[in-house]
């Protein structure tokens, strides 16, 4: 990659630990590549249509959620922009992470996604497969996935690892 591919740096983030260390992965590549940080948080919305008054008060605390996730994104972002002297953009949204993540990289024209491994817990990441491997999978730029335990964002040694079977290399070729 070159430098002016990764003007913007996409990290999606739920504030977990494992967000906090791939947001450090960003930062230092961000200030590597002089690009901006754009943290984008989805706040995953169900939502069922019935009219019974009752469940206006559902919505209104549905409302008073996301602006206060919205308040914390901007304040978190204002904080990590004037610590690290790089321009930080946020983007709160409710739905979909996955799709959201990777509507907002194309809408922004990203470089580049860096995102923690995992976040969810549980059955539903048994069932459903992690965000991080479906934002991988479809996303519009390259994504550099960092689990926890990948604290340091050391890039002096990198594997890349290739599989030559025909399989795999017909695969490829077909991209």
């Amino acid at each position: 990659m070159k430098n002016e591919d990764i003007k913007i740096i996409v990290v999606p983030t739920d504030f977990s630990e494992t967000a906090e260390v791939a947001l450090a992965h960003a930062v230092k590549l961000a200030k590597l590549y002089g690009s901006e940080l754009h943290l984008v948080h989805v706040l995953e919305a169900y939502t069922a249509n019935v009219n019974i008054p009752e469940f206006k008060e559902v919505d209104a605390v549905i409302v008073n959620l996301f602006e206060k996730v919205e308040q914390k994104l901007r304040a978190f972002g204002d904080n990590l922009a004037h610590q690290n002297g790089l321009k930080v953009v946020v983007h709160a949204a409710t739905g979909s992470i996955k799709a959201k993540v990777i509507n907002y990289a194309k809408k922004v024209g990203a470089g580049l996604i860096v995102t923690g491994t995992h976040g969810a817990s549980g059955f539903r990441e048994f069932f459903m497969g992690s965000n991080s491997y479906r934002i991988v999978s479809e996303a519009p730029c390259p994504v550099i996935s960092v689990n926890s335990k990948n604290s340091n964002p050391d890039y002096s040694k990198i594997v890349l690892p290739i599989d030559s079977s025909p399989h795999r290399a017909k695969r490829w070729c077909m991209r």
